[in-house]
């Protein structure tokens, strides 16, 4: 595993005590989809996040919902590194070759403190590989084990644009 710097470790974590939780629900696959996401990509005006396209709205967190995510981030090994890069320009090579496109799912938004200059993070989730991303203004670092199955039924209550598919939603 990738070894994150003290300071990446704790962006990481401040999922467990983050404000302003926020989901966004990712639009289809360009792969799996590509009809189906140019038709919704025309449909709604989408979002953005590290090139990647969402749906607009921005979901509250149930108080449920936000007190499992959290507890989740306490765990140990929650957010295990593959990889990890620095706006600084210090990086470690990934552990894992992967054979798949990378797509976001669901991304899980909160700030490390109260008010609007407080930092934003973001984690993207991908159901097809089970890869998710971490980044914020200072780090990126890629897991593997962060999306468990408790996980993705959280984030599959907050579904409430992307249309059905062969592909959607994905078989457990």
């Amino acid at each position: 595993m990738a070894r994150l710097t003290p300071e990446a470790l704790a962006a990481v974590r401040s999922l467990a005590e983050g404000h302003e939780l926020r989901i966004y629900e990712g639009l289809p696959h360009p792969r799996d989809e590509p009809d189906l996401l140019e038709h919704e990509a025309v449909r709604v005006r989408v979002v953005e996040l590290m090139n990647d396209r969402f749906y607009p709205a921005r979901q509250h967190v149930s108080p449920e919902d936000e007190a499992r995510l959290r507890t989740a981030a306490r765990q140990p090994g929650w957010f295990e590194a593959v990889g990890f890069r620095s706006c600084d320009g210090r990086h470690e090579d990934f552990d894992a070759v992967k054979m798949c496109l990378f797509h976001p799912d669901f991304a899980l938004q909160w700030r490390s403190g109260a008010g609007e200059d407080a930092p934003m993070h973001r984690i993207l989730f991908c159901f097809g590989c089970n890869e998710s991303v971490f980044f914020d203004d200072q780090f990126e670092v890629t897991s593997y084990t962060a999306l468990t199955p408790e996980l993705r039924e959280i984030l599959l209550r907050y579904r409430r644009e992307r249309p059905s598919s062969e592909a959607w939603p994905p078989r457990t």
